[in-house]
């Protein structure tokens, strides 16, 4: 009986000893926790309402649903508007009166009345559509914006539209007569361009009102007139920001990409302004104006200040996507166009006004900053320098409402109000989707650190999980892609620093040079020098990190890397034999072949300094291919098949020279997948085989 005593004493001390150990330990985030976490879209607002999506994820079913919430912005009260299993719904917008948030499910428009919470079908495009999306509703209520996927021999007629749709998904062949062939992760069709259209519409508080044709068919108009060949947005990535509608609905100003045989290797979107007049229901467009038809640089991103003046974004370099974006001011009556005269060496993404103020969000120093410029006293200052803060909306009191994420913590809707004439910001949460899911995590928190001189070089470096200061931990070193990129502090559902902190790694992420935040000189230095600058910084930085954190175990380093993080995998691996082991994802392998396989041609003739047969001498110099008789790291290589940027020849390529070398590899490839792995279940599986692969090499 003693002896029974005595083992119930012991198995109840080992209990509370283990709950003990998992209490100082922590519970630490896996790739489900973060996939299962609810997913907050940008606010639209009107009057004193927000809207936004939210999507979930079920681990277990593998479905996602996405719904639309709306807040208070006063009361902070959250409520769903719409929920449907199965559906997904996208870019809600609430009308200026407040009474209505328009959204789109599938390729149809729909409104739900705040007031009863009814839906209302305010379309019926017929079976075919594609590609409905990137709305805007004119604050006067009288139409609707939106992009399609569009026919130049259409034009307006919507049945047509769906008609030549219908034929070219029947058809088994494809013809081309240009570039581009395929784009990111798609297919280009000749003759078939995103355009903008306008859905005019009659609203009041009761119902929303479209118009038909004889034909019976929904009444629009492409704002472009047909002759106009070109693209808006701009794909793949263009969206709303593209283009503005001036506050009194009698103009709208569009970034466009002109369809010519030399496209592919172009980058110089023009913004063109559209005058509209109505007749009864129907919108006439004056002739379009193109406000930067000299710029042989890419123009971008305007946004009306009111009926007579306009802004916009321009590079100076020609071929470049990467060079700085600064500000130009478009007099309207005097249809001219006047660079904004400032001292400003950072690319500028968002931007909007209050007043005298242009508020501007640029990546500077691993961080998303806010900078107030005032255009009469030519004053910079900077008032926000935290985070990821993104997606800004100002109020009718001029607060503004924004999306905020960081390292930490996935994105929630914030509000900012400015003090001191404008010039600092002070944030608040208020939505807290997430927050008590975090909470039952432990996270480590990044530590920003800097080294070397002329230039300086910025990193982020995060302890492992159950870390203790006498400890020695392995390394997962990440490198970005771009080149023109940056680590910086913002919430990824593809590459979080956390979960490798999770699994026990001291992640270090360095932004060499030409990463985008430290200025134009710095971002340059990567052209026509891939392997040269930003290899030196990258060894560099794992020096400095082994010399300042003795916690970090020198002999269990590995690295990973995407796009141009993956280029650099493949160069470290001809040229460095301090990783343990890599992992290559959609890296390029061969400069030479990437030119003649990747979509933008722009890009490689921009960073190599022309084309292959007129600068090989770059191309080959910086050729991962050339350095392949001295690879020996285990690598583990995966591609998206429908990555059409560095198409999964290249990764084929990798993976057959690590398997004749005899090396040990692995290789994964996602047939559904692009550039990046967007699947939640597909995620879940490229972390469990990430993770395990740079684990087998670190104990």
């Amino acid at each position: 009986l003693l002896k029974k005593k005595k083992m119930k004493k012991i198995l109840l001390i080992s209990v509370i000893v283990t709950l003990l150990i998992v209490a100082v330990m922590g519970k630490y985030l896996n790739v489900r926790d973060v996939q299962s976490m609810e997913r907050v879209g940008a606010a639209s607002i009107g009057q004193n309402i927000a809207a936004y999506t939210v999507r979930t994820y079920n681990v277990d079913t593998k479905t996602a649903t996405t719904r639309i919430d709306i807040m208070g912005i006063n009361s902070k009260v959250t409520e769903t508007i719409v929920k449907t299993t199965g559906k997904s719904y996208f870019n809600p917008l609430v009308t200026a009166d407040g009474n209505y948030v328009i959204y789109t499910d599938g390729n149809q428009i729909y409104a739900v009345k705040l007031l009863d919470k009814s839906v209302q079908q305010l379309t019926s495009f017929p079976e075919g559509i594609e590609g409905i999306g990137n709305m805007k509703v004119d604050q006067n209520g009288k139409f609707i914006t939106f992009s399609m996927k569009s026919w130049m021999a259409c034009g307006n007629d919507i049945a047509c539209q769906a008609k030549k749709n219908l034929q070219q998904k029947e058809a088994t062949w494809r013809e081309y007569t240009k570039l581009y062939l395929r784009h990111w992760d798609e297919w280009e069709v000749e003759g078939r361009y995103n355009r903008i259209f306008i859905l005019p519409i009659q609203m009041n508080s009761e119902h929303i009102k479209t118009h038909k044709t004889i034909a019976g068919t929904d009444m629009i108009f492409d704002v472009l007139p047909n002759d106009l060949l070109a693209a808006t947005p701009v794909p793949p990535f263009g969206g709303a920001e593209q283009y503005s509608i001036s506050p009194d609905g009698k103009a709208i100003a569009v970034t466009l990409e002109i369809i010519q045989h030399d496209t592919a290797w172009r980058t110089d979107w023009k913004v063109y302004y559209l005058p509209i007049t109505w007749n009864g229901n129907t919108p006439k467009f004056g002739t379009p104006r193109s406000l930067a038809a000299d710029n042989k640089a890419r123009t971008q991103n305007p946004v009306f200040v009111d009926a007579h003046n306009m802004y916009y974004l321009s590079m100076d370099l020609p071929q470049s996507e990467s060079d700085l974006l600064h500000l130009v001011h478009y007099d309207v009556a005097g249809d001219k166009s006047t660079r904004v005269s400032m001292d400003f060496d950072r690319s500028i993404g968002e931007y909007f006004f209050i007043d005298n103020l242009v508020y501007m969000s640029v990546n500077e120093d691993g961080e998303q900053a806010l900078y107030a410029y005032n255009l009469n006293t030519q004053e910079m200052t900077r008032v926000y320098n935290k985070g990821h803060a993104n997606s800004f909306s100002v109020t009718s009191n001029k607060t503004v409402i924004f999306s905020y994420d960081d390292f930490n913590h996935p994105n929630n809707i914030y509000q900012g109000v400015f003090t001191n004439s404008g010039k600092t910001l002070t944030a608040s949460r208020m939505t807290t989707y997430n927050v008590q899911v975090l909470a039952q995590f432990t996270m480590q928190e990044p530590e920003k650190f800097h080294y070397n001189s002329n230039p300086q070089v910025q990193g982020w470096i995060i302890k492992p999980a159950n870390f203790q200061p006498s400890g020695k931990y392995p390394v997962a070193h990440l490198i970005h892609g771009g080149p023109e990129g940056a680590w910086g502090s913002g919430w990824s559902y593809r590459w979080n620093p956390q979960l490798w902190a999770a699994a026990g790694f001291v992640v270090v992420m360095i932004n060499p040079r030409g990463s985008t935040g430290f200025g134009k000189d710095f971002t340059a230095a990567v052209l026509k020098n891939w392997g040269g600058a930003p290899f030196e910084d990258l060894m560099d930085g794992m020096d400095y990190v082994i010399q300042n954190y003795d916690y970090v175990d020198e002999k269990r380093q590995t690295a990973a890397g995407a796009s141009y993080g993956g280029y650099m995998i493949n160069w470290i691996n001809g040229n460095s034999d301090r990783y343990n082991a890599l992992v290559c994802h959609d890296g390029v392998f061969s400069t030479v072949d990437m030119w003649y396989q990747t979509d933008e041609l722009f890009f490689s003739e921009n960073e190599y300094g022309g084309l292959p047969w007129e600068a090989r001498d770059l191309y080959e110099k910086w050729n991962p291919e050339r350095f392949v008789e001295n690879w020996k790291t285990p690598t583990l290589v995966i591609e998206g098949y429908k990555d059409y940027r560095v198409p999964w020849s290249q990764a084929l390529s990798s993976f057959q020279t690590l398997q004749r070398r005899g090396i040990d590899s692995k290789f994964i490839v996602f047939p559904s997948e692009n550039h990046w792995v967007l699947n939640s279940a597909n995620s879940i599986h490229w972390y469990d085989e990430v993770l395990a692969w740079q684990q087998k090499y670190s104990k």
